[in-house]
């Protein structure tokens, strides 16, 4: 895209020129020239008057909007001091008048000032492929709680940042039918600004070119933020990448916390493209889409790309992800996504020498045309740790490798919908390294020398992807999987996808979630919690005097334990106080079980006695042996034992029996 350079500097200087004419008929605003002053604007006549008012006086202003209205377009601020528009929680509508931004703050480059606008919704403004608003500063850039809804073909904002510009808790959502403009970030002078955007929202920007917001010379950090439903049409300037998010020039981007949601490009980089160094970090990429890359295109292989603790899923018909120059993926997720015939899903194949990592990651359930990873380089490729199962491929399902020197340790390879699980090569002579994979049919070991490397007939007992802690799903062992403690190594990887010390056990597990082993501590601490829930609960009732009495001073024994113990004391005393109250929870739950049912028993002889069949047809003697052995029952001791509790509740209702039958023959005689 083509960003006219010209057309701020010739407004500037017409608007210079021209200052009485736009001020006649303007409201009077008095405003002391020494010093900073606060003016409010209520209707369009004062909000004009009042940006002349500051431009008019030599101090920072504030200028405070006090009423929702309605004003033209095209309102000019081009003056080398601080200015703030406080909205105070109001909306101002375009009238539909003059067209244009609701303000432009700019000069003949940019403003030697410092700009802030906060608490204000921006509607209708922009038409005719304009923008809402335009900020333009050396200095400082701040927007705090703005809602733009940009008029039909117009872009939410354009900023030039030659310092800093810092856009949190805002949204810009586009309503309209007709192609919009992006949002734009750029300088003017520097070699590149700063920008931070937190807890904002861009949604349903429909651009032509490039998508929502377009960062250029720009070192960006996106946190906490939402990317939603936004579009990159082709147009005939540009190529229509980057449905969410077009990073070129110098800088970087850091994009942190974030949500990319239906974002879509009809060129490359559904969600982001990115000519400078990207950082994604504990974000979610859902159901993007490009002809290809349809998450993430990085199109410079001098741009390194770093991932970490992300989600990727649902992503459909072409590459996922396509980087030529560094990548490293760590404790990432890519799960349900799929491929076009002939593509990998994460496509990193180039003839350089930077090296590929991917680290304690998932791929699951994804089908491809080559395989979840199809990575090459001059240099080096490493798998550590990671997990593949159930992908689907005509080729390799899983993996698809080619380097100069290649790495593969602690995988686990657990997919066959494909010819193989993967294809690993090394273009050197023992230029292909690995220890510890788990191949589920052999395919992908056969021919390795690896140490420990097992699979083939073997089952690896992986538990379904779900939340196990950190930020990503993960795909767990199940007891007695052979993936536990099978790694001989650590391999510097330290820690598993959910930030988890390896190893747990005796040697690291296979795959990206590593099998925690509590320690003694962590052991003592769940049998004093079972203790105390036993002490506290409605089953101690059921215990006596003396075990009820025991419980507690073992409670407090291991507490001490806990406190100052050695490991191998807590892990003794945690044994113990487990073995002590599953013994007497086993006792008070029988114990229980019996003395409900001679409850039940009881309830049943009482309504015998009060019946009619037993006043009117049992002798004397009957209904005092049967009150007498009701009252009994009923004070039977829930302390004592199971066994003569159940003796009292079978002679019970043996008795009831009994008379029952020996009142209905008198009925009956």
């Amino acid at each position: 895209m083509t960003i006219d350079l010209t057309r701020p500097r010739e407004r500037a200087l017409a608007l210079a020129t021209g200052t009485a004419l736009l001020a006649a008929g303007l409201t009077a605003v008095t405003a002391s020239p020494a010093h900073a002053t606060t003016l409010e604007a209520y209707d369009a006549d004062s909000w004009a008057a009042a940006v002349q008012a500051a431009m008019d006086n030599a101090g920072a202003d504030t200028i405070v909007i006090t009423a929702d209205f309605s004003a033209p377009g095209g309102e000019w601020y081009y003056k080398h001091q601080d200015l703030t528009i406080d909205g105070q929680g109001h909306t101002v509508t375009w009238d539909g008048t003059r067209m244009g931004p609701f303000i432009e703050a700019h000069a003949y480059t940019t403003l030697d000032a410092n700009l802030t606008m906060r608490d204000l919704t921006i509607d209708g403004f922009g038409s005719d492929g304009d923008f809402g608003f335009s900020l333009d500063a050396r200095k400082a850039i701040v927007v705090d709680n703005v809602t733009v809804h940009q008029a039909d073909d117009a872009r939410p904002y354009f900023m030039y940042v030659d310092g800093t510009a810092t856009i949190t808790d805002s949204t810009f959502d586009y309503t309209g039918s007709s192609t919009t403009a992006m949002a734009i970030m750029m300088t003017y002078l520097s070699d590149s600004g700063e920008v931070t955007i937190e807890d904002s929202t861009f949604a349903n920007q429909n651009g032509e070119g490039f998508g929502a917001l377009q960062l250029r010379d720009m070192n960006a950090t996106i946190t906490g933020s939402t990317f939603d439903s936004n579009t990159s049409n082709t147009s005939a300037a540009a190529a229509g990448n980057g449905g969410a998010i077009y990073a070129d020039g110098e800088g970087s981007l850091a994009v942190e916390d974030s949500t990319f949601e239906d974002n879509t490009a009809e060129g490359t980089g559904g969600a982001i493209y990115s000519e400078v160094p990207l950082t994604v970090t504990g974000s979610t990429f859902t159901a993007n889409g490009a002809l290809t890359a349809s998450a993430i295109m990085m199109n410079d292989d001098s741009a390194s790309l770093d991932i970490t603790g992300s989600l990727f899923t649902d992503h459909l018909d072409a590459s996922l992800l396509q980087a030529g120059g560094r990548v490293e993926i760590d404790s990432s997720t890519f799960a349900f996504n799929s491929a076009g015939v002939g593509t990998g899903l994460l496509s990193l194949a180039a003839d350089d020498e930077s090296d590929r990592t991917i680290t304690n990651s998932t791929f699951v359930g994804n089908e491809t045309g080559l395989g979840a990873v199809v990575a090459s380089s001059e240099s080096t490729v490493a798998l550590l740790h990671n997990t593949f199962a159930d992908n689907a491929s005509p080729g390799a399902a899983d993996a698809l490798v080619t380097a100069r020197s290649v790495e593969v340790v602690g995988n686990v390879f657990a997919s066959t919908a494909g010819t193989s699980a993967c294809t690993v090569s090394g273009t050197i002579d023992d230029a292909v390294h690995t220890a510890g994979n788990f191949d589920v049919d052999g395919t992908c070991t056969d021919d390795w020398s690896g140490t420990g490397d097992i699979g083939d007939g073997l089952d690896p007992l992986l538990k379904a992807l779900a939340d196990n802690g950190g930020d990503v799903p993960t795909m767990l062992p199940t007891d007695g999987s052979p993936l536990i403690d099978a790694v001989p190594a650590t391999y510097d990887v330290d820690v598993d996808a959910r930030g988890i010390t390896r190893p747990q056990g005796q040697a690291n597990d296979i795959g990206a979630a590593e099998v925690a082993v509590p320690t003694a501590r962590e052991e003592l601490t769940a049998s004093i919690e079972a203790a105390v829930k036993l002490r506290d609960g409605s089953l101690s009732r059921f215990l006596t005097p003396t075990q009820n009495r025991s419980l507690k001073s073992d409670i407090a024994d291991a507490k001490a334990l806990r406190a100052k113990g050695t490991s191998k004391a807590r892990a003794a005393e945690a044994k113990a106080l487990a073995e002590t109250v599953s013994k007497l929870k086993a006792r008070a739950i029988t114990k229980r079980t019996a003395y409900r049912e001679l409850t039940t028993t009881i309830e049943t002889a009482v309504k015998f006695r009060n019946s009619a069949l037993a006043k009117n047809h049992l002798s004397t003697a009957q209904k005092h042996k049967l009150k007498t052995a009701v009252v009994e029952a009923k004070e039977t001791n829930r302390y004592a034992g199971a066994s003569t509790i159940r003796k009292t509740d079978s002679d019970l209702a043996e008795l009831v029996t009994k008379l029952k039958k020996k009142a209905k023959a008198a009925r009956d005689g």
